[in-house]
């Protein structure tokens, strides 16, 4: 979808209480002890003297309460760096996690005027684009497609693949490079891609934000947090957005309203809604030729052949509930249920020159083009169920933090791959051709589409997982763990005949070692494994034998080795990351 950014101006609107004061009450003061040995004799005889006159005047000094303001812990609104995260199913530092990693936060996401996932993603080393074979998008991370493989979270679930994805309702984006089957299961052979929804906390604070842009670029957010109760809040995040550049547009409208009550507290319960719409009309395809063996583009990028009538149309609905049970001894049982519906529909013209072209000076304002019609849709609904157990203790001597969980999905998805218009080709001769010195020319058609045949998909997975972070000394931790999934999916033609369908059970190890000389650096070497299904794509019985041969292919499994280190400059203000990975 193209988009003008060249010139953009804000206005921000943002209201907060002050910050949270936190209240000190010191011990009695008490006579010095035993670590006057270590002192020379005559600050012996002055720590004698000086204890002498405190016994005779005051009997016991008991220090006044002290009141200390202490800022509220920091948001992805007021950072830019971001030092702790949940992309390994539970916080941790950056540090302790012996594979890369990279966050963005809402202020830099703001700062760089950021409002589509793609371009958080696209100066993230390692993340490459191309265009999605089944209309969808294709974003890679290390070569590896995150989209078709489920490795895209909202989180720490899955989010489907389906939908234009918005940041108006993210506190951050989080990217795990690196085979991580043993924390998300199925995919992960390049890593995992986890977005964090903005969440309620215990503090008045509203935030109004308009940006307008060239190519009639119009964006209005909102984010209201309001404390509702001693340990109770509810945060609402909405957003309007609408542009039109040279014939590419979108129309975006989103919601995500969330109550948490009981925060900080033995028991917190959440309930949550999201609900994103996106009508955009997009750009499918620019015409190129080959000019030894090189593509050469052709054609202005600020030129738009499609129709008006194209459109890509995609929704995402869900619902949330989630619980946070505090043990006495430090552990936490967190657990999220998740019910979602999820759609796309495009019907996009593909733009062909109407004569053969093998050179640039064979292009003039008369060269014909067609348009012929290339059309998809899709949804999937999905119900997911996660639960994580974290806690911090000591055994024979070392520090260990456990975590220990288990998830489970099921997605049930309609696909049809070709759902065009029954006209098929459209060109001049009906009047729906266009020549490169008419673009924009506001042509439209009709949609012809008869009631879609949809080849269905169910897949269902539950995996189980146990990781263990052992502290062997001050400077040097120990990372093992071991996850088990059993998969199982089905799919069916247009008919609604069984063509095929399997099922795996899979183990995925993970280990690593981290070096830690100081608090500003860390080193480390890490083993992790993945494994894809032949059910990824939603295709695997495409085969259309019924022999379920594809069905019986076994899983793609993948290792990866990486070593790297991390360190904290500039007084803490900055983070780098080093790694090789094979």
């Amino acid at each position: 979808m193209a988009k003008s950014r060249a010139q953009r101006r804000s206005s921000v609107l943002r209201s907060n209480n002050s910050p949270a004061s936190l209240i000190v009450t010191p011990a009695p003061a008490r006579a010095l002890s035993s670590e006057r040995a270590l002192l020379p004799l005559g600050a012996l005889m002055l720590a004698a003297s000086v204890g002498s006159w405190a016994q005779t005047t005051t009997p016991e000094a008991t220090l006044s309460t002290v009141t200390v303001k202490e800022e509220a812990e920091v948001q992805g609104k007021d950072s830019l760096l971001i030092k702790k995260t949940t992309v390994g199913k539970g916080k941790q530092d950056i540090k302790d996690i012996p594979q890369s990693v990279t966050i963005f936060s809402e202020k830099l996401m703001n700062d760089r005027n950021q409002d589509d996932f793609r371009e958080v993603l696209r100066t993230t080393a390692g993340v490459t684009f191309q265009a999605g074979e089944t209309g969808e998008e294709d974003v890679r991370l290390r070569g590896f497609s995150l989209g078709q493989a489920g490795d895209i979270y909202t989180d720490g679930m899955k989010d489907a693949p389906l939908y234009e994805r918005d940041t108006f309702n993210l506190d951050r984006v989080e990217v795990l490079k690196g085979s991580a089957s043993m924390l998300f299961g199925k995919g992960s052979t390049g890593g995992v891609v986890n977005q964090v929804n903005k969440a309620p906390l215990l503090i008045d604070q509203h935030e109004v934000s308009y940006t307008l842009g060239t190519g009639n670029f119009h964006r209005l957010t909102g984010d209201f947090n309001i404390k509702t109760g001693e340990n109770a809040a509810v945060r609402l995040n909405a957003m309007v957005h609408n542009s039109d550049n040279f014939g590419a547009a979108q129309d975006k409208r989103g919601i995500a309203p969330t109550f948490t009550w009981g925060i900080g507290t033995r028991d917190e319960f959440s309930i949550g809604l999201y609900y994103l719409d996106v009508k955009g009309r997009p750009i499918y395809n620019s015409p190129w030729i080959n000019n030894n063996g090189k593509i050469v583009p052709t054609l202005p990028a600020k030129n738009y052949y499609g129709l008006n009538s194209d459109h890509l149309n995609t929704s995402s609905q869900y619902l949330t509930l989630g619980h946070i049970h505090r043990f006495g001894d430090g552990g936490e049982l967190q657990t999220r249920v998740r019910h979602g519906k999820y759609e796309r529909d495009l019907l996009a013209s593909v733009i062909r020159f109407g004569t053969p072209i093998t050179a640039l000076d064979q292009i003039n304002a008369n060269t014909p083009l067609t348009r012929s019609s290339k059309g998809r849709i899709g949804d999937s609904t999905m119900t997911q169920v996660q639960s994580d157990y974290t806690n911090s203790f000591t055994l024979g001597g070392k520090k260990h933090d456990v975590l220990a969980g288990f998830d489970f999905y099921r997605d049930d998805a309609n696909r049809n791959s070709n759902y065009a218009n029954s006209a098929g080709n459209s060109s001049a001769t009906n009047g729906l051709g266009t020549t490169v010195g008419t673009p924009n020319n506001g042509a439209w058609a009709p949609d012809m589409r008869a009631p879609v045949a949809y080849n269905t998909f169910k897949a269902q997975n539950i995996g189980l997982y146990l990781q263990d972070t052992m502290s062997l000394t001050s400077t040097v931790k120990l990372v093992g763990g071991l996850r088990y999934d059993k998969f199982k999916a089905s799919y069916r033609n247009a008919t609604g005949a069984l063509s095929d369908e399997t099922s795996d059970g899979l183990w995925s190890p993970r280990v690593g070692a981290l070096f830690q000389p100081d608090e500003l650096t860390s080193y480390y070497v890490s083993y992790g494994s993945s494994f894809n299904t032949s059910a990824d794509t939603y295709q695997f019985g495409n085969v259309g034998t019924g022999t379920g041969s594809l069905a019986d292919t076994p899983p793609e499994k993948s290792r990866n080795i990486e070593i790297g280190g991390k360190w904290e400059l500039f007084e803490r203000r900055a983070l780098l990351g080093v790694a090789a990975f094979h």
